[in-house]
């Protein structure tokens, strides 16, 4: 009774600070109360130990129990996680065997203190509790850290790439070696110590979640590398767009030069029409001096100005490709969005409605957009368009028309719509795409 006692009180001791981490630091995905979780976990880990390792008494198949029982863990663990979390398949595969990683790494550490020979009567004695308590209380930070400040922020921010497909192979490869080459208990016959090994758990420990962190910090500047190169993508879209708009500007400006120059002129005409009675001549020069005068003065969609700039960009691209384009803003001049977050949020919107107009093949083209913020409310914005093409979503993400895999525009838009406490709803039926944004802002 008292040697399943230990054997109860190392398991708990390796699941729950882990577990527990992991809930903790993805709190926000769980959709289980996180003490369910943890106790169900904890419950599973310990039922397996006993039926793989609990009950085996020879040396020589202690080593192959402990494989049983790490693989059957993971299988559960895994299992357990996609239940309980909306984390993907794959991403809580890279988690769990991160998670047994680190299990790895407390009992390497522990079974050196033993000279790597750990036998059944060490292993159910309360001093190799002990020792696993240590280390575990040594190693636990490093996977919080790894957990908070990497794997987490990398899960948010592309969690719908497909490279978590393949991300799971790098902890798996750990795993595999560990029980390979890393430590004596897999492979008992031909081993010799020697006392330079007591420094073998920390250099295995340091190199496995080194390559982790690593890996880990590479995917997530290149994600935002891409980030920051759309978004420069959507600064040039707008230099373009403000460019356009000051070469309007300056042409209308000089149309009034112009009139301004003639309108002397016109007073002489219209003042030799009175003297001959020719009411009707004048009545037309007026109205060609009026239709001169009111030409390519389409009054600003709202007060904001790169909000304005953005609008009149897309309006104007989608009158020219016959696409009926209605656009009501009320705004006021200024907004707590930056210039940029306007650009990106709107000119996505816009961009997306465009490219599904062009992509049309039968049915009327037409994009409607509606954005509102008045004094002290939320700002909303509704952008609505037609499209005749099939619409592919995965996990409630959308794949992108251009190339094949979830569009980097829409990632963006939910990234600063997140930011500001904000909310987004798509939907789609009968050839119509909607798309309303809620934010506090």
């Amino acid at each position: 009774m008292m040697d399943y006692l230990v054997i109860f009180s190392f398991t708990l001791l390796l699941t729950i600070p882990l577990v527990g981490i992991f809930l903790y630091v993805f709190r926000e995905n769980i959709v289980i109360p996180p003490m369910l979780g943890l106790g169900i976990a904890a419950a599973l880990q310990v039922f397996f130990v006993f039926v793989a390792g609990g009950t085996v008494d020879r040396m020589d198949t202690y080593a192959f129990s402990k494989l049983i029982s790490s693989v059957i863990t993971v299988a559960f663990l895994w299992l357990l996680i996609i239940l309980f979390t909306d984390l993907s398949k794959t991403q809580t595969l890279f988690v769990v065997l991160v998670m047994m990683s680190v299990e790895d790494d407390i009992v390497m550490s522990v079974s050196m203190v033993y000279k790597g020979e750990v036998s059944i009567e060490q292993v159910t004695q309360w001093g190799y509790v002990g020792w696993a308590a240590f280390f575990t209380a040594l190693y636990v930070p490093f996977f919080y850290v790894l957990l908070k400040k990497e794997v987490q922020p990398l899960i948010a921010c592309t969690r719908d790439y497909s490279m978590w497909k393949y991300m799971w192979l790098l902890p798996l490869f750990v795993f595999v070696m560990y029980r390979i080459c890393g430590c004596p208990d897999y492979y008992n016959q031909g081993f010799i110590w020697h006392p330079s090994m007591y420094v073998l758990p920390y250099i295995w420990t340091g190199g496995s979640l080194g390559v982790f962190y690593f890996v880990l910090r590479s995917l997530r500047m290149t994600y935002e590398r891409n980030l920051v190169e759309h978004e420069l993508d959507v600064s040039e879209l707008m230099s373009g767009a403000y460019a356009k708009q000051y070469t309007a500007l300056q042409e209308q400006m000089d149309n009034e030069r112009r009139n301004r120059h003639d309108f002397r002129h016109s007073l002489l005409m219209i003042q030799q029409y009175a003297q001959d009675g020719d009411c009707s001549k004048i009545q037309k020069h007026i109205q060609q001096y009026l239709d001169g005068t009111m030409a390519d003065k389409a009054p600003p969609f709202c007060e904001n100005i790169p909000l304005n700039t953005i609008l009149k960009h897309f309006a104007g691209l989608a009158e020219k490709e016959g696409i009926r384009t209605e656009v009501k803003a009320c705004v006021p001049q200024k907004l707590e969005l930056t210039e940029t977050e306007v650009c990106v949020l709107v000119g996505n919107l816009m961009e997306n409605a465009l490219e599904a107009c062009r992509r049309q093949t039968k049915g009327e083209r037409y994009i409607l957009a509606r954005l509102e913020k008045r004094e002290k409310q939320m700002f909303f914005i509704s952008v609505q368009n037609s499209y005749s093409h099939t619409i592919i979503e995965k996990q409630k993400k959308f794949i992108s028309s251009k190339r094949n895999e979830y569009g980097i525009g829409m990632l963006s838009i939910s990234h600063i719509v997140k930011q500001h406490e904000g909310m987004m709803r798509v939907q789609y039926s009968e050839g119509v795409f909607t798309v309303n944004v809620l934010m506090n802002c």
